[in-house]
């Protein structure tokens, strides 16, 4: 810029040509669109920030949907040997509702730098992670989760994934018949250079 800061600018030009179409001299004009971009990236940030933020609500209110559940159950029995079962279960879920925020603040601090890398994330680990946040639902619907994953893992950001996973599973949970016991399925396999990964399960849906 005139100023001489580096800003982005829009560039055009057009050639002048004698009659043997050589060129003799160029015609253009350099617009300065520096906070039209800057305003461009800031919408898209918003974006990202915007799913960040869905992401952080629905990992979240996994662990902490199966603190309450698993509280509740305790609340309901008078049996010792269940209560300590429960116990176990909270300590399990808490764990993991801490292990989900330290996730996201690495996220965060990831987006912030702008560089998401891709992690080796491992379909059954992916799974038994779920599991453990939607405990308390699982056990409250005797749900059952069956997998077959002839591709074991693949090369993605781990947070996206598992937030994958966990949409997946609890929407299953969520959406299941009265009085029917939700089974999900969860299976994997390779086709050409792709994995497809599907899930199906018994409910509404």
């Amino acid at each position: 810029a005139s100023d001489g800061a580096y800003k982005w600018h829009l560039c055009r030009a057009l050639p002048m040509k004698n009659e043997r179409g050589k060129i003799i001299k160029w015609f253009g004009s350099c617009t300065d669109i520096d906070e039209y971009k800057r305003a461009l990236d800031l919408e898209n940030r918003i974006s990202q920030f915007e799913d960040f933020n869905r992401i952080v609500a629905h990992n979240l209110r996994g662990p902490a949907g199966s603190i309450d559940m698993i509280l509740n159950m305790m609340a309901e029995t008078d049996s010792e040997e269940e209560k300590s079962d429960y116990l176990v279960m909270l300590k399990q879920s808490s764990t993991k509702l801490i292990e989900t925020l330290d996730e996201l603040m690495k996220v965060l601090e990831v987006r912030n730098n702008q560089n998401l890398p891709y992690d080796n994330c491992d379909f059954n680990e992916l799974t038994a992670s779920i599991e453990q946040m939607l405990k308390g639902q699982i056990l409250s619907k005797n749900a059952v989760i069956n997998t077959d994953f002839e591709v074991k893992s693949m090369k993605f950001p781990k947070m996206y994934l598992e937030s994958i996973f966990y949409n997946m599973i609890s929407n299953a949970l969520k959406y299941s018949k009265a009085e029917v016991s939700p089974v999900i399925d969860i299976k994997s396999r390779a086709d050409e250079d792709k994995i497809i990964l599907t899930f199906s399960d018994n409910g509404l849906g």
